[in-house]
C-alpha cells in the first residue's frame, strides 16, 4: 500500500499530521527535561518546534554551518519573497489549506548555497543571497517550494522514520551530489516529484519531464535498499505511482 502525501494528494489529512507531530514533540520536550509548553499546538511554533529537534539531534543554529547566524528577511528579500510564495499558492490553489503549518522564512549568510532546510530546523527556510539575484520571482519561488516540501515530508520523518539509520548504502543524486543515505534520496525524489506537480500546473512541461527523470533517477537507485521501513518503502511506491501519471 502506498502513502498519501502532502502537497501531491488532495486527500491528504494535513490537520491530523499536525496534531500528530505537536503531540509527540511535547512528549519529547517532557523527555528531554525542557521547559514545557502549556499546549501541545506550542509545539508548532517554530522556534519551539526547532528547540526540541536540536536537543534531539545534537544540532542547533549556532552549530550549523547554513543555519548559523541567519536573520530575518528584510526590504526587498522580504518583497520578492512575499511575492514568490504567493506566486506558489496562486499556481495550486488546492495548497492553501497547508498553509496552516507555521513556516519561518530567513536569510542565511553564507554565500555557498540557495536555499536550505534541515530535520533538526523544523519549518524554517534558510535562503541564500543568490536566490534573489537578478531579482527573479519564479526562481525564489522555485526555492522556496523546494525547501517548503522538505519540510512537510520531515513532519512524516518525525513520527515514522523511512530509514534505520544503519548507512549501510551511499548514493549519488541524479544531479551530482554524493554521499546521500537512502532517506536522503527519498527527500530529493519527493522534492522533485513536487517540483514536477507545480509545473504540470503551469504547463511547464520541458520541467516536468527533467523532474520527471529525476525522480525515477532516485528511485531506481534505492529500490533494493535492505535498511528502507515499511512507511520509507510505502513513500517510495507512492512516488512511482505520482510520476506514472500525467497530471
Amino acid at each position: 500500500m502506498s502513502a498519501k502525501l502532502p502537497l501531491l494528494d488532495e486527500s491528504f489529512e494535513a490537520t491530523q499530521l499536525m496534531d500528530a507531530v505537536s503531540r509527540k514533540r511535547m512528549q519529547q520536550a517532557q523527555l528531554l527535561g525542557l521547559v514545557m509548553k502549556e499546549d501541545a499546538t506550542d509545539y508548532l511554533h517554530p522556534e519551539t518546534a526547532s528547540e526540541v529537534l536540536s536537543a534531539i539531534y545534537g544540532a542547533t543554529e549556532a552549530t550549523d554551518p547554513y543555519a548559523c547566524n541567519s536573520s530575518e528577511l528584510t526590504g526587498k528579500f522580504k518583497e520578492l519573497t512575499t511575492e514568490a510564495t504567493e506566486k506558489v499558492f496562486a499556481g495550486v490553489p488546492t495548497w492553501h489549506a497547508l498553509q496552516k503549518l507555521p513556516v519561518a522564512v530567513m536569510l542565511t549568510p553564507c554565500s555557498t548555497i540557495l536555499s536550505y532546510s534541515c530535520i533538526c530546523h523544523p519549518q524554517h527556510i534558510y535562503l541564500g543571497a543568490a536566490s534573489f539575484q537578478g531579482e527573479n520571482v519564479e526562481f525564489v519561488a522555485e526555492n522556496i517550494l523546494h525547501e517548503y516540501a522538505h519540510n512537510w515530508l520531515y513532519l512524516l520523518q518525525e513520527i515514522s522514520p523511512f530509514s534505520v539509520d544503519r548507512w549501510r548504502m551511499m548514493y549519488t543524486l541524479p544531479s551530482g551530489t554524493p554521499n546521500r543515505s537512502v532517506t536522503a534520496v527519498i527527500d530529493a525524489a519527493y522534492v522533485a516529484a513536487v517540483l514536477r506537480y507545480y509545473y504540470s500546473k503551469l504547463d511547464k512541461s520541458d520541467r516536468r519531464r527533467e523532474l520527471t527523470a529525476y525522480v525515477a533517477g532516485c528511485l531506481m537507485q534505492i529500490r533494493n535498499d535492505p535498511d528502507l521501513t515499511r512507511v520509507g518503502l510505502s513513500v517510495c511506491r507512492r512516488l512511482c505511482e505520482v510520476i506514472a501519471t500525467s497530471d
